[in-house]
């Protein structure tokens, strides 16, 4: 895909209605407090269907945005999943 909608449209074809309904389904949730470096998690606001899962490493979490990396501290983690 080259584009937001394509994107979108691939997730749907696949099943999934957001990134988040896709790592769910591929990945086992566990506590945030639990969340080792090179887990995923999601902050408590998740604005878009198609934002990127962030990668936690120590105190931080990162991410992309449009506009460039992200990082977050860990405590807005609210939802983790192991990899």
């Amino acid at each position: 895909y080259s584009s937001e909608a394509g994107a979108l449209r691939a997730l749907r074809a696949a099943g999934y209605a957001t990134t988040l309904d896709l790592v769910d389904a591929l990945f086992v949730e566990i506590e945030p407090k639990f969340a080792q470096r090179g887990d995923i998690g999601y902050p408590a606001k998740i604005p878009h269907a198609l934002m990127s899962p962030a990668l936690i490493d120590g105190a931080f979490a990162y991410s992309k945005h449009p506009a460039g990396a992200v990082s977050v501290p860990r405590n807005f983690i609210t939802r983790a999943w192991a990899v």
